[in-house]
């Protein structure tokens, strides 16, 4: 395993704002009966068959499943995802901007995926909020059923 992404930890507000406003107020919405993955996999999973090369494969199939497992990959060191690791530390290193890192990792999992950065990136932001909130190393040992 490689090394970990270390997301810093920013208020939700300040996370949320990184998406267009017609997803924020879906999330927000979301959040107000949710935990942040709990959101995420509704989000994921509320219009998969829109969206999602998997949903040909069944109604019953999550793509949240899916999504987070590479996500975890990605944060918390799969040798598949260094080049993306590399440069989301780059970025988190020289900018912090939350928009790059979003849209880095949207791309990267999206790319694996086949699904669209713009679907992704609300997932993206609720499950860097959790992150944020217990430390990667803590959300990666959370997780490690991934």
């Amino acid at each position: 395993m490689n090394e970990i992404v270390n997301i810093p930890e920013i208020n939700i507000t300040e996370w949320l704002r990184s998406i267009p406003k017609y997803q924020r107020e879906i999330v927000s919405d979301l959040l107000e009966h949710n935990t942040p993955e709990e959101a995420a996999s509704i989000w994921l999973d509320s219009s998969t068959q829109n969206n999602s090369p998997f949903s040909s494969e069944g109604a019953n199939k999550k793509f949240s499943e899916y999504v987070f497992k590479e996500i975890h990959k990605l944060l918390c060191g799969n040798p598949i995802y260094s080049e993306e690791r590399n440069e989301l530390n780059k970025i988190l290193k020289n900018s912090g901007s939350k928009e790059a890192i979003i849209s880095s990792i949207s791309a990267a999992i999206g790319s694996q995926l086949g699904l669209a950065t713009a679907f992704i990136a609300p997932a993206v932001v609720l499950l860097l909020i959790t992150a944020g909130k217990v430390t990667v190393n803590a959300w990666c040992e959370m997780h490690k059923e991934f």
